[in-house]
């Protein structure tokens, strides 16, 4: 089939010098020290995601069944605000955290000890000062600390966990009893999730931090995406957040927990499926020559009554727009026999490719999805669907070029298949232009250093967004949450921050500087099949060696 061409321009071109080699010896040698670490490790995907006739033929009860089955929830209806960039995400956090009453819970990964990280952190110290009362509770990913600079703690987690009074949860530190524990690379908390009262929510891709919060606004910001969801899908992430709580807190604990796979997967699928943290197992009795059986509970039933935790929710004529909550968890999503993996989030958006009709827009900050993805994206374009994907450059990827050069070595193919492709190039060529005049270039010029949004758009009506990078490292790796919505209003304004980005318009690509006004560079380069042959000539074998270790970027 012939190569589809576009009228999308190209930008000015741009490098960053590679990384050490240290560096990348310490990544690799960590990689393949890694211990049970099979990205392969996952199950095919389910006959769930083929599209039949009636999907084709809009049969809306048999596709929400489909949906019900892929995502593991049910659609409700909510209030959804788009908060894309961080300068619109801010003054909406500020709001919930100010206006909680009952509960506030905050899962997030990172938490940086700079000007927003201290902002958030003064915010929930002022917050509890005046609501003592409040249920606040903090969850990070264990290897915040150090991946924040806050190394052993010592700072800014410190300082959480003696605001909250103790209410400060590290998930799934090494505990070497454990059987999962000992895997460090794997079951990384990814997801962020804001809950206040548990009928407010903002989710998506931002941590608490510089890059994240002042998106759209300051040069370190970064180009990322959140949603505020106003109902009962919020009341699912409160359950998401308990649950995870709860059970990292008796992970900690000496308390018994099953010693193998099949068990362990059953009591969590138990928990997160059924809301039912009740188990019995077998363990050694006294003197260690017969069998006792054990009850436990990771306790988290009681939370449903309460209506501090599970307010009602009654009809409400401004929540018009269906959502669904998908939550990925590695130890909980996988075959209690076999151990294999399964992505909902993955199976859904899938799904949604392949009942797409018009186009596809994407961001992915990492272009190192599985195989099977991109083979999706090729099939929808050579089926006539317009397909868009904009990925970071080697100029805008701020963490090393690594994942940048594994991602290239697929650029051939989305190209051959009629994908359109874009990079990102983030905010060199402004500095260029400050350090050329002499200018400053003000606050609310600066698009963002670096793609972190992480969103879908189909049909201009379906939208996913959600702390999942589509690639391999989120599916095999990480703890994910995303939701699925349709809202046509929404999935317009999503396509126009892609329009924007694309940069279509020459007359319009000026920026201020100082006291004059300067031609802007594009936002965007349009990748072209000779880039994507310049890219494998220069690096084309380390390419294709990094992408066999992407899911580890």
């Amino acid at each position: 089939m012939p190569k589809r061409q576009s009228s999308f321009g190209s930008a000015a071109k741009g490098r960053l010098s590679d990384l050490p080699a240290i560096r990348f010896f310490l990544l690799t040698t960590l990689v393949l020290a890694g211990p049970g670490c099979d990205v392969a490790n996952r199950q095919p995907r389910t006959p769930d995601t083929l599209v039949t006739q009636a999907d084709l033929d809009d049969d809306i009860p048999r596709i929400e069944a489909k949906l019900d089955r892929l995502t593991g929830s049910k659609a409700t209806l909510n209030r959804v605000t788009l908060l894309h960039l961080g300068c619109n995400s801010k003054p909406q956090r500020i709001r919930l955290i100010e206006s909680a009453e009952r509960t506030l819970f905050q899962a997030v990964p990172y938490w940086f000890d700079d000007e927003e990280g201290r902002f958030f952190r003064d915010l929930i110290r002022a917050k509890r000062e005046r609501s003592p009362r409040l249920d606040l509770r903090i969850l990070m990913d264990w290897t915040s600390p150090g991946t924040t600079g806050d190394l052993f703690g010592t700072k800014m987690v410190a300082s959480l966990r003696e605001i909250t009074g103790g209410s400060l949860l590290l998930w799934n530190r090494p505990q070497w009893g454990r059987r999962f524990s000992p895997d460090i690379l794997r079951n990384r908390m990814h997801e962020k999730l804001l809950v206040a009262d548990g009928d407010k929510l903002i989710m998506g891709g931002m941590n608490v931090g510089e890059g994240n919060l002042q998106g759209g606004a300051t040069r370190k910001g970064w180009h990322d995406t959140d949603i505020l969801v106003e109902g009962p899908a919020a009341a699912e992430a409160q359950k998401v957040f308990l649950k995870l709580w709860e059970l990292a807190r008796y992970l900690e604990s000496a308390a018994p927990f099953p010693a193998f796979r099949e068990e362990e997967t059953e009591l969590l699928q138990s928990l997160f499926y059924k809301d039912d943290g009740r188990f019995s197992i077998r363990q050694m009795g006294d003197g260690r020559t017969m069998l006792k059986k054990i009850e436990g509970e990771i306790p988290f039933r009681h939370y449903l009554e309460d209506p501090a935790y599970f307010p009602p929710f009654p009809p409400r004529p401004d929540w018009k727009t269906p959502v669904r909550l998908i939550y990925d968890n590695t130890l909980v999503d996988r075959n209690p026999r076999t151990g294999k993996q399964f992505s909902k989030i993955m199976d859904t958006l899938t799904y949604s490719i392949r009942k797409a009709k018009r186009s596809i827009f994407l961001f992915i900050p990492y272009l190192t999805p599985h195989q099977d993805f991109l083979e999706e994206l090729v099939a929808a374009a050579r089926k006539d669907r317009f397909v868009v994907v904009i990925t970071n450059s080697r100029r805008s990827i701020k963490i090393g070029e690594i994942p940048w050069k594994a991602g290239t070595s697929h650029y051939g193919k989305l190209l051959d298949g009629g994908v359109h492709l874009f990079e990102w190039q983030g905010h060199d060529d402004l500095f260029e232009i400050e350090k050329r005049a002499g200018c400053t270039i003000p606050d609310g010029n600066w698009p963002g250093r670096f793609i972190h949004s992480k969103v879908a758009v189909i049909d201009s009506d379906t939208c996913i967004v959600g702390s999942h990078n589509f690639n391999e490292r989120s599916e095999s790796l990480n703890n994910e949450v995303a939701a699925l919505f349709t809202d046509h209003e929404i999935a317009t304004q999503l396509i126009n921050a892609f329009v924007e980005d694309l940069d279509l318009q020459e007359a319009s690509r000026t920026v201020p500087c100082g006291d004059a006004l300067f031609q802007r560079p594009q936002r965007v380069k349009r990748i072209l099949p000779e880039d994507a042959e310049r890219y494998m000539r220069e690096h084309g074998g380390m390419a294709r060696f990094l992408s066999r270790l992407q899911a580890y970027m």
